[in-house]
């Protein structure tokens, strides 16, 4: 059974996001005859699993940031219509959210079509449901893509919360979806030699990853902390604020920020850390969390996080109220007295795997 997974998205606005991840996961572990596929009128461009994951790779081992539609449609196999598509796969596969109106008329065109041939993975809905985290209106076809997505039957939800999420857009009852949690154990581990140095944040420079909260407890405990600040984080556009906060505490030879790194250099920074904090709110998933924890990092996190519902308690704080003073605290206890505890009980922490997904995403699109 073939599937083919949309990467239009990704084609017109690549990044190394939680989400475009995901594609690359996909992308390495897919079967030979699934195809990826990048929208055109009236049709598809498909591109293997191997020209797919050349691609997607580059937004994480390299620096380099381009447009790559002309990209995918060079190494393309063909191009597909509409009509064509059902009768070549089980299952057409919406891999990210977009809110391009092109790609979503597309899209509905292809739903219109093959009703019983289309699934989607779905991520979350904070843009729709949580407006006062960004400071701006959701962009216009933000509404539309949840909308379309909730109308599906072969939906695979990233977790419990982005499920309850959907329901309540769709105004379906929540078993009607499933969930295929994301997994943790794509970063290789590095070892460092050294003893560690570092206490690091990682993800993107989002209001609601509240970064600005970690600042200031750092700042509060500096003098009690025995470790540098390292800050991994791309900038977001119309988010000025965070990263104006993080660039002018950079100066700070105590606090380093990491706006492009690859995936080297944050298996390398991980491998430096004493301990970490993701203390995001209202996440579809929090894959940083798990990605700290594969590597043995001890971290300060959100608890109502939905990746924590996948992994135990042991090597984390799990916050019940997110401020400058409990994020203190719990910077204090990672790297203080407690430190070794907490990194050995974080070092046996099992993440959920990327094969674990992908055979779910197949359970659910080819059922």
């Amino acid at each position: 059974m073939s599937l083919c997974f949309d990467i239009t998205q990704f084609t017109r606005m690549p990044m190394a996001s939680g989400i475009q991840r995901v594609l690359l996961q996909i992308a390495e572990r897919c079967a030979d005859d699934d195809r990826f596929a990048v929208m055109c009128r009236n049709g598809a461009h498909l591109l293997t699993p191997d020209a797919a994951d050349m691609l997607i790779r580059s937004r994480f081992d390299s620096t380099w940031r381009g447009p790559l539609w002309w990209s995918a449609t060079d190494v393309a196999l063909g191009r597909l219509t509409t009509d064509e598509i059902g009768d070549r796969f089980d299952a057409y596969v919406f891999a990210e959210l977009t809110y391009d109106r092109e790609t979503l008329d597309r899209w509905q065109e292809l739903i219109d079509v093959h009703p019983d041939r289309v699934g989607a993975i779905f991520y979350d809905a904070t843009p729709e449901t949580h407006r006062e985290l960004f400071g701006v209106q959701p962009p216009a076809g933000a509404g539309r893509y949840f909308r379309m997505v909730a109308t599906l039957d072969r939906v695979a939800c990233i977790s419990h919360g982005a499920r309850r999420e959907l329901a309540q857009i769709a105004r379906r009852d929540e078993t009607e979806f499933d969930v295929a949690p994301l997994g943790g154990d794509h970063l290789p581990v590095a070892d460092a030699g050294d003893p560690p140095t570092s206490f690091v944040v990682l993800g993107d420079l989002k209001a609601k990853k509240r970064v600005d909260i970690v600042l200031e407890a750092f700042e509060r405990v500096r003098d009690e902390v025995d470790v540098d600040l390292v800050i991994i984080g791309r900038s977001i556009e119309g988010e000025d604020r965070i990263a104006g906060l993080v660039r002018s505490a950079s100066a700070d030879p105590r606090v380093t920020w990491l706006s492009e790194a690859t995936d080297a250099d944050v298996s390398e920074q991980l491998g430096r850390a004493v301990a970490g904090a993701f203390v995001a709110g209202e996440e579809g998933f929090g894959l940083p969390a798990l990605e700290l924890l594969h590597a043995g990092v001890p971290i300060v996190v959100d608890a109502t996080l939905p990746s924590l519902r996948y992994v135990d308690d042991h090597g984390q704080i799990r916050l019940e109220h997110v401020d400058v003073a409990s994020v203190a605290e719990a910077i204090v206890r990672l790297v203080g007295a407690e430190r070794d505890r907490f990194r050995g009980d974080a070092e046996n922490v099992a993440v959920p795997s990327w094969d674990t997904f992908m055979t779910s995403i197949r359970e659910v699109m080819t059922r």
